[in-house]
């Protein structure tokens, strides 16, 4: 496998020498504009600090016609959009870190569940999107420090930036239909976004239907010349069914062997089929108050709360139904100040309580409360007109009880962790950066009820070195190289449906990125990706993660309207494993190349209609082991704006 890896940067090079024989053709008729831009998230600039940080705008979104969060993020790279076997969810793996670390935050709410803090994706709609920010390394530690891999920051929209009402239907493969409506106005010091949308799917396998409804909204008010509030929210209810597991030799739907941990009491659905989730509802709301102090300070108040809840049931081979059902919520309050100490140095820092809980119940029963409270310092120095240095601490306790059929525990365990992060303007076509940081991951609810006695906190040193280089004001590029040292790492693999403790284990690699405008019309970007993730105990590699992926795109804007989007993806074969009897077995699952289409032609600057395929050439693979991946989809639709 290492072999491969020089080949695959040298095809990457080989790419990059196009695309600039391609730009000096095209020059004269470049914009002669800047690709990358600051965004703005705090006082100081994501790009002032961080080595590697990728930003989706709406306008990209629509380029490529994405409907959900995992349609967005499966073309960045270092970043791994991949499907749970057992609960159909689609999650993001960024640079190898299980799913639970891809810490993901709406307009400053943390959403991930008590019960996992695993994300769906396709949950999350991309109507209601102004922004996404996928911060790979080690985060601010505004963020927290509970993420390896990673954050994923996204910014909802506003009024004031719309101020015009949008319809959008489509239509397509697997009796799918979609229908939303977004209005949005700006006027005086009040501001006002609302999204609906409603998605139904037969789905494109047995037992894959969909039915869901989402709704979105942020009202903002200026009170003054120096203070704000903006409330804001989310609410989805959702039917999903489980697609059966189907023997891709026999043609014959597989029971679940249960014991894979995603479900606690997962032996309970043993030998079942049929998996749904009915009225899965998730919900988050809060209240935004931001104030201007003073020249030098600003200060920012975030209450929020979260919710998770749904009925799980499956279906022996006997037509019985078992069922589970779970509740949980966040609440959270976070008050932080930023303090422009002169023109070179800024200081924030903040204070944070969450409440959380957690009930499920099956055959047995699980109860799971934690109080976590957290301080943060962050200062970014701009040491001289070439380097930027930040400095940031936090420290976190958690306070945990489960109970877990009757039998109760408690845990009381905190963790301090430092982060550096330094970006040196090494001249005007290149920027050098380099981070170090600690994190600590405490045991979610679902592991402590079912983990081994003694699960420990997962921690970890995560390491990189990145530099950007701009070719011309239109070709840029990028290589990040990242190391992540774990200690403890919380696994089930090998151990049943007991979640445990791997002593040792590393995740390193190499990300390259090349973004190229060609002149005013056409755009293009490729990456690559590289990963070794290991289990150094035993010497192995950790399922599901590939250790290659490559993604590309061209987007063309051409006369009258019309409007056109490619891009293609590989992803390298990988291991999955699954637990049968307490035996483990694995598989291997190819990997594979998939290649989506958009054309869209604009009649008028109110109406568009669009032509979606995904899976161009309808290929063949698996999302998991005896789970097949959906085949070319069509979709077509049109938006209407008033």
């Amino acid at each position: 496998m290492k072999r491969r890896v020089p080949k695959i940067v040298l095809i990457f090079l080989g790419l990059l020498l196009i695309f600039s024989t391609v730009s000096s053709a095209a020059e004269s008729d470049n914009t002669n504009e800047p690709i990358l831009k600051e965004i703005e998230v705090t006082a100081i600039p994501l790009e002032k600090y961080l080595v590697t940080t990728n930003v989706i705008t709406a306008e990209d979104i629509e380029k490529k016609g994405a409907k959900n969060l995992a349609d967005v993020l499966q073309d960045v790279s270092g970043l791994y959009v991949t499907k749970s076997n057992t609960k159909n969810i689609t999650y993001a793996q960024i640079r190898g870190s299980d799913m639970d670390y891809a810490k993901i935050f709406i307009d400053g709410v943390p959403i991930n569940p008590v019960a996992d803090r695993k994300v769906d994706l396709k949950m999350i709609p991309t109507d209601a999107i102004e922004k996404i920010e996928v911060v790979k390394g080690p985060a601010p530690v505004i963020y927290g420090t509970d993420s390896i891999g990673g954050v994923i920051l996204i910014t909802t929209k506003k009024g004031k930036n719309i101020n015009y009402n949008k319809i959008a239907v489509n239509s397509g493969s697997f009796d799918t239909q979609n229908y939303s409506l977004s209005v949005g106005e700006g006027k005086g010091n009040f501001d006002y976004y609302f999204n609906a949308k409603r998605e139904k799917t037969g789905g494109y396998t047995t037992h894959s239907a969909k039915d869901a409804n989402y709704f979105d909204g942020k009202f903002s008010w200026k009170l003054d010349d120096k203070s704000s509030i903006t409330i804001l929210g989310g609410y989805s209810d959702t039917d999903k069914q489980v697609p059966n597991r189907i023997d891709p030799i026999t043609g014959n739907v597989v029971l679940n062997t249960g014991g894979g941990g995603s479900i606690s009491n997962s032996n309970y659905f043993k030998n079942t089929k049929d998996w749904e989730y009915k009225d899965w509802i998730q919900s988050h709301i809060s209240l935004n108050y931001d104030t201007q102090l003073n020249s030098r300070s600003n200060l920012k108040l975030n209450l929020y709360r979260s919710t998770d809840q749904n009925t799980f049931n499956a279906r022996t081979n006997n037509n019985n139904i078992k069922s589970m059902t779970w509740d949980s919520a966040i609440k959270g309050v976070e008050l932080q100040e930023t303090i422009k100490t002169n023109g070179y140095n800024t200081l924030t820092w903040g204070v944070v309580n969450e409440h959380s809980t957690w009930n499920e119940h099956t055959d047995g029963w699980a109860k799971y409360t934690a109080d976590m409270n957290s301080i943060y310092l962050q200062n970014t120095t701009q040491a001289n007109e070439r380097l930027n240095v930040t400095l940031g601490i936090r420290y976190d306790e958690n306070k945990a009880t489960t109970i877990v059929n009757g039998t109760s525990s408690n845990r009381n365990t905190s963790a301090t962790n430092p982060e550096v992060n330094l970006v040196y303007q090494m001249d005007n076509k290149n920027t050098l950066r380099a981070s170090v940081g600690k994190t600590c991951k405490f045991p979610s609810a679902r592991q402590l009820s079912n983990g081994v006695p003694g699960l420990k906190p997962e921690k970890a040193w995560n390491y990189e070195l990145g530099l950007k280089h701009q070719f011309t004001p239109t070709l840029i590029s990028s290589v990040a190289v990242f190391k992540n040292n774990i200690e403890d790492m919380i696994d089930n693999t090998g151990n049943g449906s007991k979640f445990s403790n791997i002593a040792e284990a590393r995740m390193q690699g190499v990300e390259l990125e090349l973004n190229k405008k060609f002149n005013k019309r056409l755009d293009g970007f490729i990456n690559y990706t590289y990963i070794d993730a290991k289990d150094l105990t035993k010497n192995k590699a950790i399922d599901d993660i590939p250790h290659n992926k490559f993604s590309y795109g061209l987007n063309y804007q051409g006369k009258n309207g019309l409007k056109a989007n490619i891009t293609g993806r590989y992803m390298g074969k990988r291991v999955n494993t699954e637990t049968v009897n307490s035996v483990n077995i694995s598989h291997n699952l190819s990997g594979y190349h998939v290649v989506d289409l958009k054309l869209s032609k604009e009649v008028s600057n109110d109406q568009e209609y669009f032509l979606k395929v995904d899976n161009l050439f309808d290929k063949n693979y698996q999302d998991g082991y005896y789970y097949e991946a959906p085949g070319r989809a069509v979709t077509v639709g049109a938006e209407f704006k008033y």
